[in-house]
């Protein structure tokens, strides 16, 4: 009998923990190292930068076009890839994730997870 009480009090305890990580607010800290606006040399994508802000997400669709999107979550993990991120930001109502590795490096490098082949740096670095 003791045993049983002892196993609900930990099960209720671990229920607990799970209820307040889950009520917990989500993290939107970007952290200052991705701050600033970003470009590739790749031709294809050469004249679609992007800007991270301490709140925002704006991507260049064109010449004088761009989107903006608010930031609502910032997912981080070190990976040996390089620190992973995924900043969840609004579209419209839904959530949509912008997911990348950074690399310091000499000089900061992101690479998307989709596009790994292309190099993004910092503009003026």
């Amino acid at each position: 009998m003791k045993f049983l009480g002892i196993a609900f009090a930990v099960v209720a305890l671990v229920g607990l923990v799970l209820v307040g990580l889950s009520l917990a607010p989500p993290n939107k800290e970007i952290p200052p190292e991705l701050l600033g606006v970003w470009a590739t040399e790749a031709e294809s994508h050469a004249d679609r930068v992007f800007t991270i802000t301490d709140s925002t997400l704006i991507f260049q669709t064109g010449e004088t076009d761009s989107v903006i999107y608010t930031v609502v979550e910032v997912i981080h993990n070190d990976t040996d890839s390089g620190a992973e991120y995924v900043i969840r930001h609004d579209v419209d109502g839904s959530v949509a994730e912008f997911a990348f590795y950074y690399m310091a490096m000499p000089e900061p490098l992101i690479q998307f997870k989709n596009q790994r082949n292309m190099d993004w740096r910092k503009a003026g670095s």
